[in-house]
């Protein structure tokens, strides 16, 4: 699926919490916590301190050393808002499409 721009998408789970993700080619790491953080031209650290201030994000769970080589992380967090997830949807999204950031 190379060649789409990134996009990411929003739904709620049955918990309530609502999540933001690219979605579109999970197999080529689309979803990698790391890449809007790299859009957004942000630091790992700064990009976290954005998602909880400015966002208002939630519950993280982070991991590291996982994936097949043991080099890559995982990092889940939650929306408790509606609001706070659609509007860093759209953000990242704008922005995305802006640059015309492929995947």
């Amino acid at each position: 699926m190379a060649g789409v721009v990134f996009k990411m998408y929003e739904w709620q789970s049955p918990t309530g919490e609502w999540h933001c993700s690219n979605v579109q080619d999970l197999g080529h790491h689309s979803s990698a916590w790391w890449v809007p953080a790299r859009i957004l031209g942000l630091s790992l650290t700064d990009y976290i301190i954005m998602l909880k201030e400015k966002y208002h994000a939630s519950k993280f769970y982070f991991k590291d050393g996982c994936g097949k080589d043991k080099n890559e992380s995982i990092l889940l967090f939650t929306f408790e808002e509606y609001k706070d997830c659609h509007r860093f949807f759209l953000d990242i999204n704008r922005i995305s499409r802006n640059k015309k950031i492929m995947i």
